[in-house]
């Protein structure tokens, strides 16, 4: 894969990759919410929507993602 020439991408930290203490829906939260601007806001309903998640997944996905300490 060519990193250099494609565009819209986020760099993520080997030691996030490898935190076992992430599910990986709490992992793919974390992804998405980095590939964002600082200081974004938006509902639980519209983060559901565009990782295509039901709410109880994501509510369990937040809680991995707090838990494991990358979310306040």
């Amino acid at each position: 894969m060519d990193f250099k020439s494609r565009t819209g991408w986020t760099p993520i930290p080997n030691s996030l990759l490898e935190d076992k203490s992430l599910s990986s829906e709490g992992a793919r939260l974390i992804f998405w919410l980095m590939s964002h601007q600082d200081n974004f806001s938006l509902t639980r309903a519209a983060m559901a929507k565009a990782l295509g998640f039901g709410e109880h997944r994501l509510r369990k996905a937040i809680k991995v993602a707090k838990g494991a300490g990358y979310l306040k």
